[in-house]
């Protein structure tokens, strides 16, 4: 067993190493542009744990910290990701098959209305839930259904 963990070391970790730092460069240039003190302190504290963990080379606790670093910035920049459905779906609202085209059309202006007024999460995110509701299965957005949907 003592083997295989080295062997572990030598082969597995370098290249999770090399890619917890990229994915914590990148969520602290996403804290730096949309983060605010509290997601700051997060972000410092999973500093640490990434300084600690480099420090043991743990396999099992980079992964689990690889996936606490990703989770957390789907979470600092899921505001940006509906801005975008919106918008996306606004710019290309012919290019869709809807359901009922006039509730979609409805909804995509609250949408763009709210973006105007510097929405939250809670205000954009059940407007993304009812545009994606007024397409048909197949043009859904395809992946984790429970990112976009709830």
């Amino acid at each position: 067993l003592k083997t295989i963990d080295e062997l572990n070391v030598t082969t597995e970790w370098p290249k999770l190493e090399a890619e917890l730092k990229e994915e914590f460069y990148r969520l602290e240039k996403a804290n730096k542009e949309l983060g605010n003190e509290k997601t700051t302190q997060v972000v410092n504290q999973i500093k640490n744990q990434l300084e600690e963990v480099i420090k043991v080379k743990d396999v099992k606790l980079g992964n689990v910290l690889l996936e606490e670093i990703n989770s957390f910035f789907v979470q600092l920049t899921f505001i940006y990701q509906l801005i975008g459905f919106i918008r996306h779906h606004n710019q290309n609202f012919g290019s869709y098959r809807w359901r009922d085209p006039n509730k979609a059309r409805t909804l995509l202006n609250q949408g763009l209305q709210k973006i105007g007024e510097s929405p939250d999460v809670d205000e954009l995110h059940p407007i993304v839930i009812a545009i994606i509701d007024c397409l048909y299965p197949e043009d859904r957005p395809s992946g984790d259904d429970s990112v976009l949907v709830g």
